[in-house]
């Protein structure tokens, strides 16, 4: 299947606040943006393809590292440290690192063995602790412990099936999880390289796990989510994905198409495309941290920001809090628990703000709790319910009607 999107757009609840920006409006070094990672302190690290910067409260900063050119992947230690794998074309690749200030490189003589005989083209990265490990494009997989640098390459390492590592992440067990590119997802216990997928899914351009151990993939052929044994995959979109991000309760997906979708772990939607000012181009990388900015970067137009804001589309608008709704999702009737403030009208609205319902009944119940009935003909799907109070106020609230 192809996606399939139920458009929520801007209008569920947050007020639009996306701005882009280009190495010509702006301090970005580069317009191709490879790679996002967000840190803990909300600090966005951006690789483009003319070196690294780092983006914090409408800022842009960088250093010295931008001769470094194309910045595949970066992640940060748990000591701090940022950790870059790079690749500098025609010329070789591999590794720094970012620490209190200090750039240390390591390159093809520290990474592979004297013997390798092509270039060490840093593509992918993830931390086990304060272990680096990096995928590398046909030069294999390497591993640095702080000390010492270790090396897998098909050539040399019984059981290894491909030289390209597109994408790796860690479980909480500690297995590697390779992205490669022609033979799945491979996962490395450490001495043994299993193949579990997914069939088809062709090169694979990102690996995410969740803190409760869920895996989601982006593939040339679609999004994928882990059915917990070999090649016991779900696809949940056969459209090319080529990013992923999570945020503690969704999944992002940046798309070969150049829109953004948001899986809930029920439902694929679409979030944000051209219609929302998004560059006509894909999305090549995407970042996300808790209740922070969404970061969006794509393949020759820069990175885009988008800022979560509760909206206020009445007048004097209580905390999104302090309606609460439910149950969820809804079918004949839902409860509005609205304080001791007075209800005068309630209006349903469409994802994308047009008046589905320009007055729905509505009753107080107790304690500022008020019925209100639906229609039954309503689709199935997400709405905006619209609740005024006798004082002036207004306030909004996302709702699911499910079928009935």
């Amino acid at each position: 299947m192809k996606w399939r999107f139920i458009p929520l757009g801007v209008a569920l609840g947050w007020a639009q606040q996306l701005q882009c920006y280009t190495a010509g409006n702006s301090n970005l070094p580069g317009n191709v943006i490879l790679s996002i990672y967000v840190d803990g302190s909300d600090t966005a690290w951006i690789g483009t393809d003319n070196g690294l910067t780092w983006y914090a409260n409408g800022t842009f900063r960088s250093n010295a590292m931008t001769w470094a050119k194309s910045i595949s992947e970066c992640t940060k230690a748990p000591n701090g440290a940022v950790w870059c794998a790079f690749y500098s074309l025609p010329a070789d690749g591999g590794v720094f690192r970012y620490h209190n200030g200090t750039l240390t490189w390591y390159r093809k003589n520290n990474i592979a063995p004297s013997y390798w005989y092509t270039s060490v083209l840093g593509r992918s990265i993830a931390m086990e602790g304060n272990t680096v490990w990096v995928g590398l494009v046909g030069a294999g997989l390497a591993k640095y412990d702080g000390t010492t640098w270790s090396w897998y390459h098909p050539e040399r390492t019984a059981g290894m099936p491909d030289s390209t590592i597109l994408a790796i992440a860690v479980d909480a067990q500690g297995r590697k999880w390779l992205g490669t590119d022609s033979r799945g997802v491979v996962i490395f216990d450490g001495s043994t390289w299993t193949e579990v997928g997914p069939t088809g899914s062709g090169p694979i351009s990102d690996i995410l796990i969740t803190p409760s151990g869920d895996v989601y993939v982006a593939a040339r052929n679609g999004f994928y989510k882990y059915g917990g044994a070999p090649n016991t995959w779900q696809t949940l979109s056969s459209s090319e994905a080529h990013a992923l991000a999570y945020d503690g309760s969704v999944v992002w997906i940046g798309t070969a198409g150049g829109d953004v979708a948001r899986y809930d772990g029920t439902t694929l939607t679409t979030f944000l495309t051209t219609a929302n000012g998004l560059p006509s181009n894909p999305i090549r990388s995407i970042g996300r941290r808790g209740a922070g900015p969404l970061y969006i970067g794509t393949l020759y137009s820069g990175v885009c920001v988008y800022n979560f804001r509760p909206s206020a589309l009445g007048k004097s608008l209580p905390s999104e809090k302090a309606l609460s709704v439910y149950p969820m999702p809804v079918r004949e009737r839902l409860y509005v628990q609205a304080g001791e403030e007075d209800v005068e009208q309630v209006r349903l609205f469409s994802p994308v703000g047009d008046v589905v319902v320009s007055s729905l009944p509505h009753r107080r119940q107790r304690d500022g709790v008020y019925e209100i009935e639906l229609p039954l003909t309503l689709p199935t799907g997400f709405y905006i319910l619209e609740v005024t109070g006798r004082k002036g106020w207004q306030a909004q609230a996302k709702v699911f009607i499910g079928t009935p």
